[in-house]
């Protein structure tokens, strides 16, 4: 079995974080209110560009977001042991410095291709999709600052007590009184957001519900040091 194909297939068995159970203990501790948005109700995200679970939230996320309305705020938390999971979140924030439409189209790109890349071959990846759109590369050291922007919001993940990808919450600036709500399937979002927009709506689910833990977790040990 080619090697990253059998690194990730460890994801696959259920499909990542939207999908196992709640961690509670880092829940009861975190402080989400940073998370809420201006006015309204948003979908807060976090995810990892090299796990399995996130390609598939991804498309299911979109969909409910529009068919309800509402705004999906991403963060990035590229976990330690996704050797180019960082470096693919820098090249997302650059694309999206050009247009918030181009970072989603590159997330997605990156998300159909996760198999076959490798930390040697990430950027040459970038640039095929970068000449596609016919986007001009950063120069020089450009991609680092975009780099510390991914490594802040890890840092803001961490604040807030979460623990793996992706992490899924339904937030509204309404509900003060209310703690935010993490989702962990399609249907649970399409709940939330019923509740949290009091409107109706439908979307095509999908399937991003395996049992058990897909090990995107932060609690790994890192294989960098």
């Amino acid at each position: 079995m080619h090697p990253a194909r059998s690194a990730l297939m460890t994801c696959v068995t259920a499909a990542a974080a939207l999908i196992g159970a709640p961690d509670t203990r880092a829940r009861e501790t975190a402080h989400l209110s940073i998370l809420r948005p201006p006015q309204g109700v948003a979908v807060v995200v976090f995810e990892d560009l090299q796990c399995v679970g996130c390609a598939q939230a991804a498309p299911q996320i979109e969909a409910a977001a529009r068919a309800f309305g509402v705004p999906v705020v991403r963060h990035d938390f590229p976990l330690p042991w996704h050797l180019w999971a960082e470096r693919a979140a820098a090249w997302a924030r650059y694309f999206e410095s050009r247009s918030a439409e181009t970072g989603r189209e590159f997330r997605s790109f990156i998300f159909a291709r996760q198999l076959d890349i490798r930390p040697d071959t990430l950027t040459a990846v970038a640039e095929q999709f970068a000449v596609r759109r016919g986007v001009p590369l950063p120069g020089g050291s450009a991609l680092e600052a975009f780099t510390g922007q991914v490594k802040d919001d890890v840092e803001l993940g961490r604040k807030i007590g979460i623990r793996r990808a992706p992490t899924v919450n339904v937030v509204s600036s309404a509900a003060l009184r209310e703690s935010p709500q993490e989702v962990f399937s399609d249907r649970d979002l399409a709940t939330a957001l019923q509740r949290a927009t009091r409107k109706a709506a439908t979307f095509p689910m999908l399937a991003w519900r395996p049992n058990g833990d897909c090990g995107c977790e932060a609690a790994r040990p890192d294989p960098r040091r």
